[in-house]
């Protein structure tokens, strides 16, 4: 979605200024403001800070938190054409967040202007403000020699460019937003399996996931609904519950959509009843299956909806008879599932 406002910038002419608007909230130990603003120039001489009301191109609002002597920063970058990209970052130096957070912020803007390895930010301009109804004070002698300041002499940094540490680029992902390590998802699924009978049977299902950085560990219950077999013996009728575990790796692709791939293991247990025939084993048949799963998640804040289909392996080929009849309907070696899920981070 960043590439939209690069190929703006590259077709409107020679380095077109983006203005930025900072918003900037840290504690003491931390440099202030005009430090991130100094950074955001050098990264990128098409940056141009502005201050409301002036009208922005973009809104960057940046926190630090202090917190047994680490420091971590979110950043919040708003555009009118990309909406809102949260990155998030963590040192054990403030200083280093700062740089950081610029580069993330000014890769995002400028992805091909950008300067990538270390610089030197130079010092914020200072504005000489003249206050015109002062009165004028008349100089008073005191036979102090004065000062002769040098207009020509070269004005010395205010940041030691020495002491600069250039900012890992693995900390910055310029397509992918940063969620947390460890979080909890729930949600629910409808769809369709092939698990029992071969043919298509409705299933629902509940999902509980555990998520560590990209990996994904699922528990989901699940029902499948089955149905009624009728013929000139009698009928028969079955439908499964049981659970999947499922083991899955993130691949995230943008900010809201990600892909995952993974393993799984399903037990569903088929009770079978024949109120009008009767059923030899009747009672509840237990397949075990191992499969694999694939699914395509979109992300909307903390809320996901997603599209997931899954195969499997019955470890056991149950068929399932009516006395005189045959068979009516059995268990198949390989299945298919698809189900549409939605759910939320806790």
């Amino acid at each position: 979605m960043w590439g939209a406002l690069a190929l703006l910038i590259a077709a409107g002419g020679d380095a077109p200024q983006i203005s930025v608007d900072v918003e900037w909230t840290a504690p003491e130990s931390c440099p202030p403001r005009a430090r991130f603003e100094a950074e955001l120039r050098a990264r990128s001489s098409r940056l141009r800070i502005v201050s409301p009301p002036d009208a922005s191109e973009a809104h960057v609002a940046v926190k630090v938190i202090e917190k047994n002597k680490k420091f971590s920063a979110v950043s919040k970058l708003r555009t009118t054409m990309s909406g809102v990209t949260t990155r998030e970052f963590k040192s054990a130096q403030c200083e280093t967040l700062v740089q950081a957070a610029a580069l993330a912020t000014s890769m995002l803007l400028d992805p091909e202007g950008t300067k990538l390895g270390a610089v030197a930010p130079a010092p914020p301009p200072i504005e000489e403000v003249v206050d015109a109804g002062a009165p004028i004070v008349e100089p008073i002698d005191a036979g102090v020699e004065p000062v002769v300041i040098d207009a020509g002499a070269p004005v010395e940094p205010l940041v030691d460019a020495g002491v600069i540490a250039e900012a890992p680029p693995a900390q910055v992902d310029a397509g992918v937003a940063t969620t947390s390590d460890v979080h909890l998802e729930i949600g629910a699924a409808g769809g369709f399996t092939s698990a029992i009978s071969g043919s298509v049977d409705p299933l629902v299902q509940l999902d509980v996931a555990l998520v560590i950085s990209r990996v994904r560990i699922e528990v989901a219950p699940s029902l499948v609904i089955g149905r009624r077999v009728n013929n000139a013996f009698g009928v028969a009728q079955y439908f499964g519950v049981g659970a999947r575990l499922a083991a899955s790796l993130t691949l995230p692709f943008t900010s809201w959509v990600r892909a995952d791939v993974g393993v799984t293991v399903s037990g569903l247990a088929v009770p079978v009843s024949a109120p009008e025939a009767e059923v030899p084993g009747s009672g509840a048949g237990l397949l075990i299956a191992p499969g694999a799963l694939g699914r395509i998640v979109f992300t909307f804040g903390k809320f996901h909806v997603a599209l997931e289909g899954s195969g499997g392996v019955n470890t056991r080929a149950e068929a399932y008879v009516i006395t005189n009849s045959g068979a009516v309907f059995s268990a198949p070696r390989f299945f298919g599932t698809g189900v549409v899920a939605a759910g939320f981070a806790l």
